[in-house]
């Protein structure tokens, strides 16, 4: 299953599931956007010395982060069972992932 999702930092998010043929376009809540702020502060340094191969794993659920921020470009990669400090930012943005795709019929 491959999903995508982009966040600005004005709240405008899109998501897509080509598999289900979604193609979603939605805000995130101040909130959620406080929430993904903190947590990117958080990770940001952990993003900087990030894995950039992930441990290989059959079974695993794969993420590719690319952040933009304060003008540079974070990138990293993980796996559900490798994800270090990215596991609660990866958390909450497949949270805002679901919240968007299931809230279409």
């Amino acid at each position: 299953m491959t999903r995508s999702m982009h966040l600005l930092s004005s709240g405008a998010l899109s998501a897509s599931e080509p598999k289900r043929n979604l193609d979603v376009r939605t805000e995130a809540s101040a909130d959620e956007l406080a929430n993904i702020a903190q947590l990117l502060q958080e990770a940001c340094p952990s993003l900087a010395t990030a894995n950039s191969q992930p441990k290989g794993c059959p079974d695993c659920f794969y993420y590719s982060l690319q952040i933009e921020m304060g003008g540079q470009t974070f990138l990293a990669q993980a796996t559900d069972v490798d994800m270090g400090n990215l596991g609660p930012l990866v958390g909450a943005l497949n949270s805002l992932l679901d919240k968007a795709l299931t809230s279409q019929p």
